[in-house]
């Protein structure tokens, strides 16, 4: 019994000390600017004047008559107001026809028409080989714009989007991207690296069954989105690894 209780005192600190640890407090998240509307009519000039989030002016826009499409005001400045006539318009990202903004847009006489924009931020893992992506419908039908850059904030009306690589319709990186007007969205994605030799390699599905994007170089890495992933070597059937996780913000290595 009093060996018993030595043990248990030499323990004592150290289980108290176990014991008495409070968790890891969560980080708070990142404050968020107050909701806007996406379009707001105030007392002015009579014109329109295109407002993004704070600290992105990345696009410019046009402006182009509602009833005969012919244009109005184009290749304008965020933030700016430019005056136009009293009337209904199409606000366009400049020279971008598959993007429209807002249409119907309504220009009231001695009211500036304010439009709210939000913007997507794609973010990758740091060292990751540069990519850009492209913007298209919710449903993924319709491509938007495109060749948008990574790790920067590109303006957006408010909606819900689909985010896909450059030019590779079959690579989704998110699905569903809500955007909210004077508000970034940003979506974080992983990087992957193969270390095992052999060549260039085509990136599948987890199922193996459908392939995302061909002739990924070895020894670099890409960013890709959360999800699991099958590696074959380049245009065969080879497999080099199945059940390769991504987690944001993450570099998952194969190969080693």
């Amino acid at each position: 019994m009093r060996r018993l209780r030595s043990t248990f005192s030499s323990l004592a600190p150290f289980l108290l000390l176990v014991w008495g640890c409070e968790p890891p407090a969560e980080e708070a998240p990142e404050p968020q600017p107050p909701a806007l509307p996406e379009v707001e009519h105030v007392p002015g000039e009579t014109g329109v004047l295109i407002a993004s989030p704070e600290g992105v002016h990345t696009e410019n826009w046009d402006l182009l008559a509602s009833t005969t499409g012919a244009m109005v005001l184009q290749a304008q400045s965020l933030g700016v107001a430019r005056p136009v006539p009293a009337g209904v318009y199409v606000l366009r990202q400049y020279f971008t026809p598959t993007f429209t903004w807002a249409d119907p847009l309504e220009v009231r006489e001695g009211q500036t028409t304010r439009v709210n924009l939000g913007a997507i931020e794609i973010v990758t893992v740091p060292g990751a080989v540069t990519r850009s992506w492209d913007l298209w419908t919710a449903d993924g039908d319709s491509m938007l714009s495109q060749a948008n850059p990574t790790d920067e904030p590109v303006v957006s009306p408010s909606g819900t989007f689909t985010v896909k690589e450059y030019f590779t319709p079959a690579f989704v990186w998110s699905a569903a991207v809500m955007v909210l007007p004077g508000r970034v969205t940003r979506v974080e994605l992983g990087g992957l690296e193969w270390r095992g030799g052999q060549g260039r390699y085509d990136l599948y599905d987890g199922s193996g069954g459908q392939r995302l994007i061909q002739a990924y170089e070895p020894d670099l890495v890409y960013p890709v989105p959360v999800g699991t992933y099958t590696l074959k070597r380049y245009f065969t059937d080879s497999i080099l690894a199945q059940g390769v996780a991504v987690g944001a913000g993450q570099v998952t290595v194969v190969g080693r």
